[in-house]
């Protein structure tokens, strides 16, 4: 196979500025190929097949009852019928639809057990909807009965815990309970697709998250036209719907859609898997040039992140905006190898992520000294150091490591697990520390 490939890309050479089909004599399209005549050469049958495919598979197939006894027919065929595991259609597994239609029904707990709407939402908004990252990475890595245990296990204690904190409308520790319980969940998510036989597999699971959010964001556009249709056609008969229809139909409705999507964007080879990558490549350098000019405009500016609570609360939102850009721009490479303009960008952007982390520990140490402590300013200071720690390890290796995408991994990885233990201490900790 190796000496059929050479000989191919030798055929491809251009023989004094004629083309390949002009050098080796090859058939117009209209033309029989006469492939039984050609069996013998390698580079010929190569290049016919990509000059029309279609018509060598149907001349092929012609004469294949009478070749079937011979290994270069054999090796045709086999490459003809040849599908990648990627381009596959899989039927959903039943346990997918089942996940699917358990999210949708407890999107209704409120309305069927007469809760109030507000606080179960704020307090369960994770469940409905993360557990399924679970459940799509437990089924392709066909898990084991401990690691759904324990998932399991962590789900159970997860609900029942952020449902017995009791209600405090003061309480800042359990707001950032409720806050960072999704983001707790979804950093365990990385230990369901942590497969064996993925050799990247948590940069495979960031690819996933890109994949999917650009996925929920088609599926959002797609809701919002068929529900204003929908409306409009019922106010047209003076019909109005609109509470039982977002209550009702809307929200259990994107629950299972939701839901049932992420089995079918898991394999990153399909094309929204190809288009993510771009929707991320083609987004940064602008994302650049907004840094660029807003960092030295704040100079002049008479708003102060060390003064200004909400100024202070916008740049930490930055940073995480462009940290999510920084880590989709990484995961989306194939080989994580960037050159030229690319790597600029990504340098630049973790550069200035570096800054504005900096500047926004420095805003709340200040803010710390005035003020004094508090669970916000801890779960910020946390996080920021995380990020910080993060986006450092990023740069050292886009600059000196960058041949070696194993110790990628490895650095996104560990941070996966410092986030959850991180997320994990504000859900479960600061509730009894900040009383």
């Amino acid at each position: 196979l190796f000496e059929y490939r050479i000989t191919y890309l030798q055929s491809m050479r251009p023989c004094n500025g004629a083309s390949a089909n002009h050098c080796m004599n090859l058939p117009s399209p209209s033309d029989s190929l006469n492939l039984r005549a050609n069996l013998d050469r390698p580079e010929v049958l190569e290049a016919l097949y990509h000059n029309n495919p279609e018509v060598f598979k149907s001349e092929f197939y012609q004469i294949w009852p009478e070749l079937q006894n011979n290994l270069t027919a054999q090796c045709w065929k086999a490459r003809l019928e040849y599908i990648p595991a990627h381009k596959k259609t899989h039927a959903v597994p039943k346990s997918i639809f089942i996940w699917s239609a358990l999210s949708a029904l407890a999107s209704q707990i409120p309305w069927i057990f007469k809760l109030n709407e507000p606080e179960f939402f704020s307090r369960n908004i994770g469940f409905l909807f993360i557990p399924l990252f679970w459940g799509i990475g437990l089924h392709k890595s066909q898990a084991s009965i401990k690691k759904m245990g324990f998932f399991a296990l962590v789900l159970t204690c997860s609900v029942l815990y952020i449902n017995l904190i009791p209600e405090n409308s003061s309480s800042q520790s359990l707001l950032l309970s409720c806050i960072h319980m999704p983001l707790f969940l979804w950093a365990c998510s990385s230990i369901a697709f942590n497969f064996e036989s993925e050799a990247f597999p948590s940069l495979r699971f960031l690819r996933f998250n890109a994949d999917w959010i650009v996925f929920t964001a088609l599926l959002v556009i797609a809701g919002m036209l068929f529900s204003v249709l929908t409306l409009g056609l019922f106010n047209f008969i003076g019909i109005s719907l609109e509470s039982v229809y977002f209550q009702h139909v809307a929200l259990p409705a994107f629950c299972f859609l939701w839901s049932l999507s992420g089995f079918t964007v898991y394999p990153s080879n399909n094309l929204i898997g190809k288009v993510a990558p771009q929707i991320v490549k083609w987004v940064s350098p602008f994302v650049l040039f907004v840094l660029i000019v807003y960092l030295p405009a704040t100079v002049f500016s008479s708003e102060s992140p060390y003064t200004d609570r909400d100024f202070f609360i916008l740049i930490n939102l930055t940073l995480l905006a462009i940290l999510a850009i920084v880590i989709f721009l990484i995961s989306s490479k194939r080989q994580n190898i960037f050159l030229g303009f690319e790597k600029i960008v990504l340098l630049g952007l973790i550069g200035f992520s570096i800054a504005l982390d900096a500047w926004a520990l420095s805003a709340l140490a200040y803010r710390i000294s005035e003020w004094g402590i508090s669970a916000n300013k801890t779960a910020v200071l946390l996080e920021n150091v995380c990020i910080l720690m993060h986006l450092i390890a990023i740069g050292l290796f886009q600059l000196f490591k960058s041949d070696q995408p194993r110790l990628l991994e490895s650095i996104t990885h560990r941070f996966l697990i410092v986030y959850a233990l991180v997320f994990a201490a504000v859900c479960f900790l600061f509730p009894w520390v900040f009383k």
